[in-house]
């Protein structure tokens, strides 16, 4: 024990596990690639050993800038007691993502059924 009191081995291991502490800092969101941006941020997670809903909460919030804040305008001022993190991923998701329809139009374009089949057909 030191002068006030205090164990030298509990600050040891304070001082220890505040040096391998790693930092969560995620790029700006990536509004034509949410999906990708979501990955990314969850391999930070798992390194910096983030598992608190909050925090990852705080942490998404923190890297988008007004244009997407707009669309989840409702969840900011209202959020949910629990699983924040989960309820501003899918929010953020369903609104910048398109769906699988919208997905299939955009392949297709303006081909005519009978061009697709036969391109999806040809050898």
């Amino acid at each position: 024990m030191n002068q006030s009191g205090e164990s030298q081995g509990h600050e040891n291991i304070s001082a220890e596990s505040s040096k391998n502490r790693v930092a969560v800092k995620p790029p700006l969101f990536w509004r034509s690639k949410p999906n990708l941006w979501f990955f990314q941020l969850v391999a930070q997670f798992d390194v910096a050993n983030i598992t608190q809903d909050q925090t990852k909460y705080n942490i998404v919030l923190s890297a988008l800038d007004e244009h997407i804040l707009d669309f989840i305008e409702n969840i900011l001022s209202n959020p949910p007691t629990e699983n924040k993190y989960i309820t501003l991923k899918s929010a953020l998701l369903s609104c910048l993502t398109d769906s699988e329809e919208v997905k299939l139009k955009k392949l297709i374009g303006d081909c005519s059924p009978l061009f697709c089949h036969n391109y999806m057909t040809a050898e």
